[in-house]
């Protein structure tokens, strides 16, 4: 898939406040989408909270702006999947081997690349040729990749189930892991303790199942002797994995902030469009957040939080 344009993910308020904006702006940024100077895609977390909206007259509304302006792309939702790819790049990379932009994984059109799972057709008629079959299968399969499917999914599906998110319970069994942090009173021994369980229970997995199928030496990642550093490094060289930790450990030191049901969706989001996007429009605190840990540098991405700060930058870009 060949990709010219500037890529732009919006969160759900974004497109709600496009939505609401003048058509002038609508217009601008529509003809920005259909000559390929911008791909605007969507994610799975896009369906699930627009499968919030009740009104279905605004739900209609947003879900066509939705269709017209990303014309089908979106984001992968497979975030493992996506960090061990960047952890075989990773491999290549230091022996100094090729490899291949990861954009055309993490971005891609088709309704089984937005659910992250190719969709099949279980059906074995009878009385009718295989082969006519196989040709009626296909042309149903291919229905799913039109707008019109996409624009049904966004204004009939209520909460997704194949999304992860968190209810009641996971909330509170996140402020929980919170409070259980919190007991280590000084905040650079926390952070590193923070540190150490992610790449434990998250990263060593991958890594040692990358190093078992690659066949690399058992210190290729890890070596007798390594520092904190070392470790800090190897994580920045994964960028999916550091934007996953740096909005989760961050996100929980906003102290005076309950943890809400939503964060999840943010950031699971946003740790593949940060670093797949050359603009991110979001929230005040994930763009400040992604700014003092200087993510947003680390993966060459501009962050924003406004479609009226997008609009001055698409005009007049520097």
């Amino acid at each position: 898939m060949r990709q010219t344009g500037k890529i732009v993910y919006l969160d759900q308020n974004a497109w709600i406040d496009l939505a609401k904006s003048d058509k002038k702006t609508r217009t601008f940024v529509t003809n920005l989408s259909e000559n390929g100077a911008a791909i605007f895609p969507l994610s799975l977390a896009h369906v699930e909270e627009t499968s919030r909206i009740s009104n279905p007259q605004r739900r209609q509304k947003l879900a066509s702006l939705m269709v017209e302006v990303s014309r089908g792309y979106s984001f992968s939702p497979l975030l493992r999947t996506i960090i061990e790819m960047e952890v075989r790049q990773l491999v290549m990379e230091r022996r100094r081997l090729p490899f291949s932009d990861l954009r055309k994984n993490v971005l891609g059109k088709g309704m089984g690349h937005l659910v992250g799972a190719e969709p099949k057709i279980e059906w074995s008629p009878t009385g009718i040729n295989p082969s006519q079959t196989e040709k009626l299968k296909k042309e149903m399969l291919s229905m799913l990749d039109t707008p019109d499917s996409l624009l049904l999914i966004l204004t009939t599906v209520r909460r997704p189930p194949f999304y992860p998110k968190v209810d009641a319970n996971g909330v509170e069994k996140l402020e929980k892991i919170r409070k259980d942090f919190l007991r280590i009173k000084d905040n650079a021994l926390r952070r590193r303790a923070i540190f150490t369980k992610f790449l434990l229970d998250f990263m060593t997995p991958i890594l040692a199942r990358v190093s078992y199928e690659m066949q690399l030496p058992t210190d290729f990642f890890i070596k007798k002797g390594s520092t904190e550093q070392d470790f800090r490094d190897l994580l920045d060289s994964v960028p999916t994995a550091l934007c996953f930790f740096t909005l989760l450990l961050e996100r929980d030191q906003q102290l005076q902030r309950p943890i809400q049901a939503n964060d999840l969706n943010d950031i699971w989001t946003l740790s593949l469009a940060i670093p797949y996007s050359h603009i991110v429009v979001t929230e005040n605190m994930w763009v400040s957040i992604s700014q003092q840990t200087k993510i947003d540098r680390k993966c060459r991405t501009l962050l924003l939080t406004s479609i009226k700060e997008l609009l001055k930058h698409l005009q007049n870009p520097r």
